[in-house]
């Protein structure tokens, strides 16, 4: 009897636990979006509230409420409600957002295509279109226009480059996707008459200006003809890209690391036609790559990407930027995106935060209280300025960071000291206090900054307790930094 009470109570809990999740499933995505009329923004917006949409997320596998919505909304059979569903998404959508009058109702990508064609709604890829946000884009394996359609999404945004989309059943999924326009996975897209379509040109592309702006036309991209692309750890979820990944060989580029200031980012390196090796992006910063398009001299195309790889070239390490037009969670990158000049005024002049860890020494420009394996990002959180670099990629003792003055120059700079750590490369090894005793004998000369690393009293030359001091941290058995 006992048994079977806890086997009764364990069905329950089960079938409420599986209750539960299917509530939470779909509430979860839920349209909340409240419709404005403005058909275009009302399907792209209905549509961003089932991203993360997963088959099966509901009920039982291969379920999807489109279908389900489907089967009841057009009174088809019930294969429908397990059937592929990116149609029926885009058609759930629609219905949501109160246009399908304007776009049709379709389970089967090929019908809805010729719906379009048929009411002279069509415009394919090889047009020259540029889509706008509402379209509905079509997609063929068979990779050229006149193959059958056997995927669809919906347009949310796109500029001279780039298309990006919202899609159902992708990878089983509602998600963000993005394709170069001309990509010939797409073979046209569906105009519908929504009301009050808004028609509009996609703008020029924003003008170059040597060592002050360059406009953008990628995320996360492979640089291709004509292109500038930025690329962060999403590109491909590593903190290095090889050359050939992001294809800088006619391309010039820099690397920008956080500067510490929201939004902002500071030029750590850059170079042009990198052909062999890789490219290390700093943590939460990016690469920046600017092709140059040879393919016609005359055309705007040509001196467009010309006139943008120029202007990359004259940035300069240290130059404080800022990015616009990008939005780094879906990937989209508005027509008018550009990296430009951040202001940096009043910056000029290193300064610690309050109760800072570190300790400046303006009588001999040093930095001190950095200690071992100390990272850039830490130092660069003890200071009140944006903008600051480091000459080089190892904190340790002579490493200079400073905030540049935009002439190749240094605004105000200091070097940094970490105790025990003459070699710089930011640790007491055998080689430090090897080096300070030979100092301490007179067979070696030490620098500025190696005497004040190694004099741990302070003194204006360095003694034996120094180096059985430094001996004994290397050791373990004392240290120096909590002398």
């Amino acid at each position: 009897m006992a048994k079977r009470i806890i086997s009764l109570i364990l069905f329950q809990v089960i079938t409420f636990t599986l209750l539960s999740v299917n509530f939470i499933a779909e509430a979860a995505y839920d349209n909340t979006y409240i419709n404005t009329g403005k058909g275009q923004t009302d399907i792209v917006e209905v549509a961003k509230t089932q991203i993360g949409y997963y088959e099966g997320c509901e009920k039982y596998s291969g379920y999807t409420k489109y279908g389900d919505w489907y089967h009841d909304y057009m009174n088809t059979d019930d294969s429908f409600i397990k059937a592929p569903w990116c149609a029926m998404f885009v058609s759930w959508c629609s219905y949501e957002a109160g246009t399908i009058s304007s776009t049709g109702s379709f389970a089967y990508c090929p019908y809805w295509v010729n719906h379009f064609k048929n009411k002279g709604q069509w415009k394919s890829r090889s047009s020259g279109y540029y889509p706008l946000a509402g379209d509905i884009i079509f997609f063929a394996n068979g990779r050229t226009e006149n193959s059958e359609s056997s995927h669809v999404g919906i347009v949310y945004e796109s500029n001279l480059k780039t298309v990006y989309t919202i899609e159902g059943n992708t990878a089983d999924s509602c998600a963000y996707r993005s394709y170069s326009l001309e990509d010939t996975y797409i073979i046209g897209y569906g105009t519908p008459p929504y009301a009050g379509r808004v028609q509009h040109e996609i703008p020029d592309l924003p003008t170059p200006i040597p060592g002050k702006r360059v406009y953008v036309t990628g995320y996360n991209q492979k640089v291709t003809a004509g292109a500038a692309v930025i690329a962060d750890k999403k590109f491909n979820g590593k903190n290095t890209v090889l050359y050939n990944e992001l294809n800088t060989s006619w391309a010039s580029y820099f690397v920008a690391a956080p500067s510490g200031t929201d939004g902002k980012y500071v030029i750590t390196q850059k170079g042009e036609h990198l052909q062999s090796g890789s490219l290390t992006i700093p943590e939460g910063g990016i690469i920046f790559a600017s092709h140059c398009d040879d393919r016609d001299t005359s055309s705007d195309a040509y001196i467009n990407s010309r006139n943008n790889k120029a202007a990359t070239n004259a940035f300069k390490i240290g130059d404080l930027i800022v990015i616009t037009g990008i939005n780094f969670k879906t990937g989209a990158v508005s027509s008018t995106a550009t990296i430009e000049i951040a202001d940096n005024s009043d910056n000029d002049i290193l300064e610690l935060i309050p109760d800072s860890g570190l300790i400046i020494d303006r009588q001999r420009g040093f930095l001190l209280g950095a200690g071992e394996n100390c990272s850039a990002e830490y130092i660069r959180t003890q200071f009140k300025n944006s903008g600051i670099i480091f000459d080089k990629e190892v904190i340790g003792t002579g490493c200079r960071v400073y905030i540049p003055d935009g002439n190749g120059g240094f605004a105000d700079s200091l070097i940094i000291i970490v105790l025990g750590d003459l070699t710089g490369d930011g640790r007491v090894s055998a080689l430090d206090y090897l080096n300070v005793k030979r100092a301490f004998i007179g067979n070696f000369e030490l620098s500025d900054a190696q005497l004040c690393a190694g004099c741990l009293s302070g003194k204006n030359s360095v003694t034996a307790n120094d180096y059985f001091k430094i001996k004994r941290h290397f050791l373990g058995t004392y240290d120096i930094f909590l002398k």
